[in-house]
């Protein structure tokens, strides 16, 4: 096998590749069933560069079954241990995103590729976000110096989803709401006026506002600034939200755009 993420922003790693050392867990079955297995969860450790090592008990090589069949293959990262295709994952964002192996463990991936003849050849396994991004740049606005920057949660947010192992299909949970601390954060340099590769997952829900709930919270030289929308945001599934802050000594403005975390052209140039 090899791998390849979807491609979008340039703001945290396990853009284009599952990182190395993260664990997928890994499916066959005879196509086209779901319930004739060949291989039942192992293990896939991935290297950075879209390979694997495999590990099936004492089996470190998976094969082809022997008689003429075709094969459909089943990929759901991070590895999620008791679980088969019938299986429906419980699956939580973690609440500490500022630590990069939990942003990782964080990322709800898919990947099914159906009906591959035997070959001696590498199969390609395009895995897909299920889960929302939300990105941001902070700018200094007026009264304001960024370079205590200490900390970004996004607040008020449901942490859970299910997902179908078979189809990859979410199915949305109830429950506490909670913050998420993001990736990336750190204060601006001499001459700096903003700051951006900031980054958290979250699961896809509606956030429904009454004018009161805040959604953002920034600490800047130990003082809490908040933003409260004053209208709703639907968060989907495999999209990324951008948010610009400008921090003023009044408050928070936000610009935000929304653009899909589906795959990109594979672009090759020469720099001179």
């Amino acid at each position: 096998l090899t791998s390849r993420v979807v491609i979008e922003g340039r703001d945290a790693s396990q853009n284009v590749q599952i990182a190395n050392g993260q664990r997928v867990s890994f499916f066959v079955t005879k196509n086209p069933s779901t319930t004739d297995i060949v291989y039942d969860n192992v293990l896939l450790t991935a290297d950075g560069n879209g390979n694997f090592s495999y590990q099936n008990g004492s089996e470190t090589i998976l094969y082809y079954p022997t008689e003429a069949v075709n094969v459909d293959f089943y990929a759901v990262h991070p590895y999620a241990e008791n679980t088969d295709l019938s299986s429906v994952i419980s699956f939580a964002v973690n609440q500490d995103q500022s630590v990069l192996a939990n942003y990782y463990n964080s990322d709800l991936l898919y990947s099914q590729v159906k009906n591959i003849p035997k070959t001696r050849s590498a199969v390609p396994m395009v895995f897909n976000h299920k889960l929302s991004k939300i990105t941001f740049v902070v700018k200094q606005g007026v009264g304001i110096s960024l370079s205590n920057l200490t900390d970004i949660q996004i607040m008020n947010l449901q942490p859970n989803i299910d997902m179908n192992v078979a189809d990859g299909a979410l199915v949305p949970v109830t429950g506490t709401t909670a913050n998420i601390n993001v990736y990336g954060v750190k204060g601006t340099s001499a001459g700096e006026t903003q700051v951006s590769g900031m980054t958290a997952i979250v699961v896809p829900q509606s956030f429904v506002t009454d004018g009161t709930k805040q959604l953002f919270r920034l600490v800047i030289n130990g003082v809490d600034f908040y933003y409260t929308p004053s209208v709703g945001i639907l968060f989907e599934e495999g999209k990324a939200y951008n948010y610009t802050l400008i921090v003023n000594n009044t408050g928070i403005e936000v610009t935000s755009s929304i653009v899909d975390w589906l795959p990109g052209d594979d672009i090759e140039g020469d720099v001179s």
